[in-house]
Parts: C-alpha cells; structure tokens; sequence
C-alpha cells in the first residue's frame, strides 16, 4: 500500500496541473512516512503537537504531515498548511480510523454508507 501511494502522489505532482513553479502542495495523512523517506526534506517544524516536513518531491514543494485521526485534526493541519506554509493544493492521504481488527494499516475500505459523527 506504501508503495502504491507514493507512486499515485508522484504521478499526480508530476502531471501538467502542477506545471506551474508557484505551486506548493500539503500532503497530510496519518501514514506518511515512507513519503518523508521518498522527499528531500530541508526543515521540520512542530505545531500543534504536528510535525511539518517541507522539502521537494519531484521538483514540487511539499509540506508533508502526518497529522492524526479524525476530521478535526485534519481541518486543524490543513489551516496551518494555508497559514503557515501558504500551500497552493492539499493531498489527503486518509485520516481514518477503526475498531475493526480484521482491518490493518493501509488497507482500503470503500464505504457503503456515511455518518456525520468524530472522534474528540
């Protein structure tokens, strides 16, 4: 599932929709650390208990971040993302979560149905 990931990213920071060099693109997620090994990072910052990884992935600015479970977290990392790093794109790599114990990290679920409800 790593793999696959940073290879769909790659592709789609590689495409002509990021040919513009005043692009600069926040991935957050709460797997992304085999995206931090594939970048060349140049500064890490911690707010908010997150750490920010700024560096270049295929000639692209990127902000990645691994910013924990839920909806409140990610609404809360991409704020900062805008604020702080003034990202022109935002890549979430999935924030969920589940008490399913058949399911492991990286796996894909396809929901069936939604509910409105977070984690506090």
């Amino acid at each position: 599932m790593k793999k696959f990931l940073i290879v769909m990213i790659m592709a789609l920071i590689s495409s002509s929709a990021f040919a513009d060099n005043k692009v600069k693109i926040g991935i957050i997620g709460a797997e992304v650390d085999s995206l931090k090994q594939t970048a060349k990072i140049s500064n890490k910052i911690i707010i908010a208990d997150m750490e920010f990884n700024e560096g270049m992935l295929d000639n692209v600015d990127v902000v990645i971040v691994k910013c924990g479970m839920g909806k409140v977290n990610a609404a809360i990392c991409t704020q900062i993302l805008i604020s702080k790093f003034g990202v022109t794109h935002v890549i979430n790599t999935g924030v969920a979560g589940s008490l399913n114990n058949k399911l492991n990290i990286g796996d894909i679920v396809v929901a069936s149905d939604t509910d409105r409800k977070s984690v506090v």
